[in-house]
């Protein structure tokens, strides 16, 4: 394949993905992928926990995307934070690493690791011990067995949905009038910022992030 029809190819594949997240979000097509990205975002605040001397108890998700991660100790701001902007972080990490195939071996390797550990250790259901190992399995074969354009494709994909997904998710949890606990009312009782300017920069975050990655897409393919 030409040099430009693969990347005519490649933009379109991903600008499809974006376009079928935004209009298919609840839907069975984008289900698996949402399951891996809550998994990733309850996963950040563990890993923050440990990081700030705290330790995990459980990691839990549900059949409709619901997650809950139980820790004991650690910086509970720093805690509460995590999440979102943790999708945020590893999506973009998915994203650029895959640029470079060596790159994107080792960083999926790394991550698959961290997601047995998490599977092993701390993922107390079936749905989320099925999700982690799933999603391994795919990180370990994609930079390694699939061609350059394919594994781009893929991480690409998880990478842009992981930063979607905060868009999307503050918006239904927060900012279309729900009042129940969540990570940005967690941070508003510690605070006292309100949670809707949380969830409002955090989004924004998302949003730049999301910029930068579809341009360095088309810088680089």
């Amino acid at each position: 394949m030409k040099k430009k029809n693969q990347k005519i190819l490649h933009v379109t594949i991903i600008a499809s993905v974006l376009v079928i997240s935004f209009f298919a979000w609840n839907t069975l097509i984008v289900y698996p992928i949402k399951l891996f990205v809550v998994l990733l975002h309850e996963m950040s605040h563990g890993l923050v926990a440990v990081l700030t001397g705290g330790k995990i108890i459980s990691i839990e998700l549900n059949k409709y995307l619901g997650g809950l991660t139980t820790t004991e100790g650690g910086n509970i701001l720093l805690i509460a934070s995590a999440g979102y902007l943790g999708s945020v972080g590893i999506g973009a990490l998915l994203f650029i690493s895959s640029f470079d195939k060596k790159v994107s071996t080792w960083f999926n390797t790394a991550l698959a690791v961290l997601l047995i550990i998490f599977a092993a250790n701390f993922l107390v259901d079936l749905l989320s011990q099925i999700t982690a190992l799933l999603a391994a399995v795919i990180l370990i074969l994609s930079p390694r067995y699939f061609n350059n354009l394919v594994n781009q494709i893929i991480m690409q994909s998880l990478g842009l949905v992981s930063a979607f997904y905060v868009l999307i998710d503050i918006k239904e949890d927060l900012l279309s009038g729900g009042n129940y606990q969540n990570d940005a009312v967690i941070l508003e009782n510690i605070t006292s910022i309100s949670a809707t300017y949380i969830g409002i920069l955090w989004m924004l975050i998302s949003a730049v992030v999301i910029y930068f990655l579809i341009r360095k897409l088309f810088l680089s393919t």
